[in-house]
């Protein structure tokens, strides 16, 4: 009998080199990339240890993360994203970081969890991304009341997912079982304004490996 070999399978399948659905002439208004590799682990404190735990996510990521809804970004490009009143995520775009090199940086006042098997982070840029998540999430994208650092955790049609600001794109993570209907409502809802569908591009994001930051 020959050896099963089990590789990794992406949770969508995306045409090589990308597509573009909806309003066909100029710039897309909406410009989408599924990063299938990014590391997501969950941090939560220990009951009493809610300090500690921001103090080591301060030291180590060189500011302390949110305390309310919001997202920033630490030491080495990871992100850190609100996740309710004793938690947060912290997401690694390169996919290189593990739970037990995070782990390794906090003290044992903190949980890690390992979520990046469970979850999809889908990234958004362009000038009608806030239109388009207006029309299936909770929030308020306005520009006041959705500013750059802002996120929030809300219902996209039937589904309860993640999403944030920063400087240069929106946040989405989703389950990975669900990733193909969120995507399939981006086509539907960003079809007015033209939507380009990409494969994430390499960025200068820093990975966490043995305990360091790169």
């Amino acid at each position: 009998m020959a050896d099963r070999i089990i590789a990794p399978t992406p949770a969508l399948a995306l045409p090589p080199g990308g597509s573009r659905i909806g309003r066909p002439d100029g710039p897309p208004g909406v410009t989408a990339t599924v990063n299938h590799g990014a590391s997501c682990f969950q941090v939560r404190p220990w009951r009493g240890h809610r300090g500690d735990a921001i103090q080591a996510l301060a030291d180590r990521f060189g500011g302390p993360p949110p305390p309310t809804p919001g997202v920033i970004r630490g030491d080495g490009d990871f992100l850190i994203v609100w996740d309710g009143p004793d938690g947060w995520l912290v997401l690694d775009r390169s996919g290189a970081s593990t739970a037990e090199a995070l782990a390794a940086c906090l003290p044992e006042a903190c949980a890690v969890i390992d979520q990046s098997d469970g979850r999809v982070l889908v990234e958004m840029r362009g000038p009608n991304v806030r239109d388009v998540l207006g029309k299936g999430m909770e929030p308020d994208f306005g520009e006041d009341a959705f500013p750059v650092g802002a996120a929030a955790i809300g219902r996209l049609n039937h589904l309860v997912c993640h999403v944030w600001r920063t400087e240069d794109r929106f946040g989405l993570l989703t389950p990975r079982s669900s990733v193909g209907d969120v995507w399939h409502w981006l086509g539907v809802s960003a079809m007015e304004f033209g939507l380009e569908m990409m494969e994430p591009a390499p960025d200068a994001w820093g990975a966490l490996a043995d305990g360091k930051v790169a």
